[in-house]
């Protein structure tokens, strides 16, 4: 606001701050949560919180995807992506792309011969017959798509902690190619501590509790 009225910073915190008696808010954007919704988020977190003990959370292997820009993390003005080719994502690229190649070798590295879980949202992709069948086939354990809570970003360690954090690490400034940027969130991803990541999966269960008690409504 300060640079779009031509005045110091200072003088339009005053202004706004203590003139006008306001506050700033961080956009946020979120599902609409109707009652159906929150009913089922509010069944389905209790039925993972009895699902997976406590200690048990690192034994889930958390899944998403997030759009990066070239822009600074600060600067939403754009429609630029991160994208080494345009694909559109249905049952069976998910399969092709994501499932074969990189998740049954990714829990075998990461898990070795301990068990674990894959998680997935409920996108189309994900909730389909082909995608949900490929676990079963493979003996691969899985969050299928009537257990995992709908519209639950607030729920994702990616989405609530890790994401946000490799933005503004590798987005703390413009890039001026797409080879650039795919550059940086691979060298500041190579960055974050594990203790980091650790922590932010260890808050899984507490916020299944948090849902639980606002009846399944958003926690943030």
């Amino acid at each position: 606001m300060s640079r779009e009225f031509c005045v110091n910073h200072e003088t339009m915190r005053k202004l706004v701050v203590e003139d006008l008696g306001m506050k700033s808010y961080k956009r946020k954007n979120v599902h609409h949560l109707n009652d159906s919704i929150r009913r089922k988020r509010l069944e389905r977190c209790i039925q993972l919180k009895a699902r997976f003990a406590p200690g048990t959370e690192d034994q889930i292997l958390f899944s998403d995807e997030k759009l990066f820009t070239v822009e600074e993390a600060s600067n939403r003005q754009n429609d630029r992506i991160l994208a080494s080719r345009r694909v559109k994502i249905n049952s069976q690229t998910y399969r092709e792309l994501v499932l074969e190649p990189e998740i049954a070798s990714a829990g075998e590295k990461l898990f070795q011969n301990n068990p674990w879980t894959y998680q997935q949202d409920s996108a189309p992709a994900h909730a389909s017959k082909v995608s949900q069948s490929w676990f079963r086939e493979q003996n691969i354990d899985f969050i299928s798509k009537d257990e995992w809570p709908p519209s639950s970003p607030d729920l994702n360690p990616l989405d609530y902690s890790v994401w946000a954090n490799l933005e503004s690490r590798a987005c703390a400034k413009s890039h001026k190619s797409l080879e650039s940027l795919k550059v940086s969130l691979l060298s500041e991803w190579q960055k974050i501590p594990q203790e980091e990541l650790r922590k932010a999966v260890h808050q899984f269960r507490s916020r299944l509790t948090s849902v639980i008690h606002k009846k399944g409504g958003y926690i943030e």
